[in-house]
């Protein structure tokens, strides 16, 4: 009876120790470290500009701008009886936006779902809590959504 319950605590034991000594961190480098990823900062000056620019705009009542390189992506909260005429304000807002900066590529949008998207990119930019990577990922999945 001995052996058997000195047999059954080595087993629990080796058991034990085989479990305790495994890790499931795939992030985990040759030292076991983990690398966390890089928050670069994304210049936003060219959002920014024409952020304030569309502001203005009687039509408007909210204005969310995430810029990428020299692309500008800004999607437009719009209204009331203005809803109406949602072509015609946007084609103003792109052609105010691309005055500030001939050499950018504008993308406009008064889509609610995309406003949204827009909006909490725009707020993770600001915060830094997004990869350079990751902001581009969505954002070309925002102008994929844009053209239909």
């Amino acid at each position: 009876m001995r052996s058997a319950r000195t047999a059954i605590i080595f087993f629990v034991a080796v058991i034990s120790l085989i479990g305790g000594c495994q890790t499931n961190d795939a992030n985990q480098g040759a030292f076991g470290s983990t690398q966390e990823p890089v928050y670069a900062e994304v210049p936003q000056q060219d959002a920014k500009r024409m952020k304030e620019e569309l502001e203005r705009m009687e039509e408007v009542d909210a204005v969310t701008a995430v810029q990428i390189d020299n692309e500008v992506y800004i999607t437009l909260t719009v209204t009331g009886f203005d809803r109406l005429f949602l072509k015609k304000i946007r084609k103003g807002a792109h052609e105010r936006a691309k005055k500030l900066n001939q050499d950018a590529v504008v993308h406009v949008s008064t889509d609610k779902k995309i406003n949204r998207d827009l909006s909490r990119l725009e707020s993770s930019v600001n915060d830094r809590t997004i990869t350079k990577e990751e902001l581009k990922k969505k954002l070309d999945k925002a102008d994929k959504d844009m053209k239909g």
